[in-house]
């Protein structure tokens, strides 16, 4: 059932994009994309996250159809606008098919998500609030627009969720397998985006090593950042080097940047893209008629309730209000902690948005999507709340884990079917007792214990 609901939601949301062109950032992931896997070349697009512009590139690798040539001038000086426009529009490639097949891997994140949303809450709230809480992911409308382009967002937002709950995992039980997944989790974080080291404040400091040997697999484990073996050589878009980057950004960020890249501690391609996603910070943005390079706080307040549908927001304005009823009924009650397993879910929360009310980078209300699968699972919890004669520490159980009432039906029936054979025993002893002994001394046995 769960795997039927989500392959028709990945055909909904890919069928949504028929007949629509390519949104600004698509071609820039693609051609970043197929450029390092075909010639182990991370000029293009350094900005963004390797693994997702890999991702969305491997059909059309495959397919087998050619990058520009050579001869293009945008090889030489970074030119991702022009390079792009080339591979999917100028190359006699057809070009609404790669951005079909680009778009239909990219789709493969948002199930991701769904399948996280389901797990996560299902492991909290029960097998009821999974599907609530499934319910309001699919039918979000800024994860269905978002999920099957060919960008990074859905990605990040997926690895966002999945580390958090892995790194939480992990601290509680730490076992070697259990290190491992969280090592993954947080590895493809920092090759999903640059906001990665936000999760540094949720714990993925502990992971540091196995994101930067992520960092370093995903650039070839090669410090420059053009292969002049495979394309010729030339300079980084809009700065041209690393050391002009730095040295524009100044300052000890800049200076850091500098020093990393002169003992190759990360990958050039790498720290090129953290110093442009760095000095883009300071971006025209457009909000309500007025523009500004500074932002606004409310910039992403105002799109999430603007975005949001009214029936998540409901929710959302009731969940505060049953949890403190719910509180105040379990006041009393010592030694409960049944808001322990939702800690890793609230401080990612707290953590992203504070991040996005203080950022000067308002260019989309995509950026706020890794906050929408969290938000998603905390609505699996509303059955909880709201069960009658069943409070939510009952509900949760010690670990959060719900115990449906079908489990305990099951137990009773089983302790009275053992009850039932033990009482058919006992009467049969009895009767044996009964023609050896006589009716009298069996009343005796029964009336003073054996």
């Amino acid at each position: 059932m769960l795997a039927a609901v989500c392959a028709i939601w990945w055909c909904v949301a890919v069928g949504s994009t028929l007949g629509k062109s390519a949104t600004s950032d698509e071609p820039l992931h693609i051609v970043g994309g197929a450029s390092y896997w075909r010639l182990n070349d991370y000029r293009l697009h350094s900005e963004n996250g390797n693994l997702p512009q890999r991702w969305c590139a491997i059909p059309l690798v495959i397919a087998g159809w050619p990058l520009p040539s050579f001869e293009h001038p945008g090889w030489n000086r970074s030119d991702m606008a022009g390079l792009s426009r080339a591979y999917l529009f100028e190359n006699g490639s057809p070009s609404w098919r790669m951005l079909l097949l680009a778009r239909s891997f990219a789709a493969i994140w948002g199930v991701l998500i769904a399948l996280l949303v389901y797990l996560w809450s299902r492991q909290l709230f029960g097998l009821e609030g999974a599907w609530l809480s499934l319910a309001f992911c699919l039918t979000d409308p800024t994860l269905l627009a978002n999920a099957p382009l060919a960008t990074s967002d859905t990605c990040a937002a997926f690895f966002f969720g999945c580390s958090t709950l892995a790194i939480w995992r992990m601290l509680q039980m730490p076992t070697l397998s259990m290190t491992a997944v969280a090592a993954l989790a947080v590895a493809g974080l920092f090759v999903a985006k640059f906001s990665a080291p936000l999760g540094i404040q949720v714990g993925v400091v502990l992971l540091g090593v196995a994101a930067w040997l992520a960092v370093w697999l995903f650039h070839g484990f090669r410090y420059e950042g053009m292969n002049p073996q495979t394309v010729p050589a030339g300079t980084w878009n809009r700065w041209g080097t690393l050391a002009a980057a730095t040295t524009e950004l100044g300052g000890a960020t800049g200076r850091l940047l500098a020093f990393l890249g002169e003992h190759h501690v990360l990958p050039e391609a790498y720290l090129y893209g953290m110093a442009y996603v760095l000095l883009a910070m300071l971006r025209q943005s457009f909000f309500c008629g007025d523009y500004s390079i500074a932002g606004w706080w409310s910039y992403f307040p105002f799109t999430f309730l603007v975005k949001t549908p009214l029936p998540t927001l409901a929710a959302l304005a009731l969940l505060p209000v049953l949890a403190v009823c719910r509180a105040q009924k379990q006041s009393g009650m010592s030694g409960e902690r049944p808001w322990y397993p939702l800690a890793p879910l609230l401080t990612l929360l707290a953590i992203y948005w504070a991040a996005s009310l203080t950022t000067t980078l308002n260019i989309g209300h995509r950026h706020l999507l890794p906050v929408y699968p969290l938000t998603f699972i905390l609505l699996g919890s509303l059955p909880a709340l709201t069960r009658a004669r069943r409070p939510a520490a009952a509900a949760l159980g010690p670990r959060g884990v719900h115990r449906p009432r079908l489990h305990l039906d099951l137990s009773e029936l089983s302790g009275l079917l053992q009850r039932h054979r033990q009482a058919g025993r006992d009467l049969a002893l009895s009767r044996r007792q009964q023609s050896r002994m006589g009716a009298g001394a069996l009343d005796a046995c029964l009336v003073h214990g054996p």
